[in-house]
């Protein structure tokens, strides 16, 4: 794949301004590349030595005068509209016509036309969204957006441009709406089509002239979304609403909350709130009143390293490491706040062969994270269930599913760029557990969209599989995958309605499965080879019950301070004691068994 980069014509150190101040700013940094120009940080000196910085719009080269005339006529009537309205949050800008940006003390023998507003100390709204992940905290925001959308809608006008990287936060949390390039009268067709992809409404599809306060309405809907759940806009006209809604829901938000904060992205322009701030108030009343998600959703343990034990707890605000008291892991051996995904709904972390851990997460927009200490990678775009193994090499490999087929993200032991891989003549929709049996080879449960499969793979390059078996004729919701003390593998599966079931590997193919009997609701399962035969825990309502040994001797035993668990797992540390970690009530809680063998201790406050 080529990758085509852009080359700005200009360079830092570079001076405008107006044709009587040619050097008035100075170029610090390159911004952006938009339709009509490039937006570069700028600074400028005055009479005292004292620095401001500015945003610097540079239209693109004009060779035609004409041009270069109605591009000027625009922004002076942009710059003269925005400080008649005053509007506090709506960043006024200056329009200069000046020397095309030059070296200090040499003349340009052309002119450009330049859009110049005071620096905005802060992010865009994607770029805050992405490190303030509290929903409480972005319905201030977006709250404070509503507000400032309304005050310019009331006046009649559009900001005509609405994106994420048009909104401003600062850093006391103000929120502004700079680039007012097309600042418009609402209703009055434009001379020109102008659209963001992404922040198009439906009806607008047809005809980009189109200036109505409805269609931009959409666009902050759009912003919503991006807040809410920290993923880019979709380029898809029609159904917003319904799909918005749903990720909601699926991300955590209450049926009431998710049904609310979907409205603006209606198709129907008569669907979407009449005035954005009564709108967007109730929605923060909405989440403070519960409907927001839970802080965690999904955990994994990672034991007996070099640096101690790790609960990676995934959730709305992405990966959270969380550890028990007394000497922390090496800091700089984790994956870094910048760059992580968010939106998180399973996670797992291992180390590789070399003692390096890493984080693979799998977001609700199904883009699949792999993340070590020096940074985060996408592995796959579009993945379907999750499961990590460590290989005998001591690679990593997430297994996962795409496009209807089985694929593997390799991470190499000793660090590297993750390898993806289609794996042919296999069809997966979902992968559901894996695990290395004892002779090296690994065992991955898909779901082929009619029956639960077991592929099996060989040791060495991944190529296709050596044997597909049919573990069972029904598709479970979800599933685990453990060792038992004679070598041979176990599953232990869960489905939507029944009790979950075990079933047993022979060594020659999967034997008829047996009903797990617990007097609660199973919401999830976790599965652990251990010295006493498979660990098996059951998360539910009532809490969370541990069995180890063979599944018809052995009897549950219930955990302390586990009521409301939705999401578990178990792993086994040194002298073979276990540990558990599971979100009780939408945070991560760890326990260890007891030293003696025979019970577990009291919860571990994890920090």
């Amino acid at each position: 794949m080529t990758v085509s980069v852009y080359s700005s014509s200009w360079k830092s150190g570079m001076c405008l301004g107006s044709r009587e101040n040619p050097d008035q700013y100075i170029l610090d940094e390159y911004i952006a590349r938009g339709g009509e120009g490039e937006s570069w940080r700028a600074r400028r000196i005055d009479r005292s030595g004292d620095a401001s910085y500015w945003m610097v719009k540079i239209l693109k080269q004009q060779s035609d005068p004409a041009e270069l005339r109605k591009w000027q006529t625009r922004w002076d009537d942009c710059a003269a509209t925005a400080n008649s309205l005053a509007i506090e949050g709506l960043v006024a800008p200056i329009a200069i016509v000046g020397p095309s940006p030059h070296w200090p003390g040499t003349e340009s023998g052309t002119l450009s036309s330049y859009l110049v507003t005071r620096w905005c100390d802060g992010w865009n709204l994607r770029q805050w969204a992405r490190s303030n992940p509290d929903p409480l905290e972005t319905a201030d925001v977006l709250v404070r957006l509503c507000a400032l959308a309304d005050r310019l809608h009331d006046r009649g006008w559009i900001h005509g441009d609405i994106s994420s990287g048009n909104v401003m936060i600062t850093r006391d949390h103000r929120v502004q709406l700079i680039d007012l390039t097309f600042l418009h009268r609402a209703g009055v067709p434009r001379t020109a089509p102008v659209h963001t992809d992404g922040y198009v409404a439906l009806e607008k599809v047809p005809n980009l002239h189109l200036t109505t306060i409805e269609a931009e309405r959409y666009a902050v809907g759009v912003l919503v979304r991006e807040a809410l759940l920290g993923v880019q806009p979709e380029v898809v006209p029609g159904g917003g609403r319904s799909r918005f809604e749903d990720e909601l829901e699926h991300a955590g938000y209450s049926a009431e909350a998710a049904a609310h904060a979907a409205q603006p992205l209606a198709d129907d322009p008569a669907q979407r709130p009449r005035k954005l701030l009564p709108w967007a108030e109730r929605l923060r009343a909405l989440l403070q009143d519960g409907g927001r998600p839970a802080r965690h959703r999904c955990v994994d343990v990672l034991i007996g390293g070099a640096h101690g034990l790790v609960v990676a707890a995934g959730g709305t605000g992405g990966v959270e490491f969380l550890r028990v008291p007394g000497p922390a892991p090496v800091a700089d051996t984790l994956p870094p706040d910048e760059g992580a995904p968010r939106g998180v709904h399973e996670v797992a972390i291992q180390y590789t062969g070399t003692g390096r851990p890493v984080v693979f997460a799998l977001d609700l927009s199904g883009d699949l994270h792999v993340g070590d200490a020096s940074g985060w990678r996408t592995g796959l775009v579009g993945a379907c269930g999750l499961a990590v193994c460590r290989t005998v090499e001591g690679d990593l490999i997430g297994w996962t599913a795409h496009d209807g087929a089985l694929y593997a993200v390799r991470c190499p032991a000793d660090g590297g760029e993750p390898v993806r891989r289609r794996i042919e003549q296999t069809v997966a929709g979902r992968v559901l557990a894996a695990a290395r049996g004892t002779n090296g080879n690994t065992a991955v449960l898909v779901d082929d969209g009619s029956t639960l499969s077991c592929l099996w793979f060989g040791q060495g390059p991944l190529s296709p599989p050596r044997d597909r078996e049919v573990v069972l004729g029904r598709r479970p919701d979800q599933a685990a995958l453990a060792v038992n003390r004679w070598g041979n593998l176990e599953a232990v599966l869960n489905f939507s309605s029944g009790p979950a079931e075990f079933v047993e590997h022979d060594g020659m193919g999967w034997d008829t499965p047996v009903p797990l009997t617990t007097t609660q609701p199973v919401s999830h399962v976790a599965a652990v080879g251990h010295r006493g035969g498979p660990t098996v825990a059951l998360a539910g309502p009532e809490g969370v019950l541990v069995m180890t040994g063979d599944t018809e001797d052995s009897t549950w035993s219930p955990i302390k301070e586990s009521s409301g668990a939705t999401r578990v797992t178990v792993a086994e540390g040194a002298g073979w004691r276990l540990c558990l970690a599971a979100v009780v009530e939408g945070t991560a809680r760890l326990w260890f068994e007891k030293v003696t063998g025979n019970g577990w201790d009291d919860r571990v406050v994890l920090i």
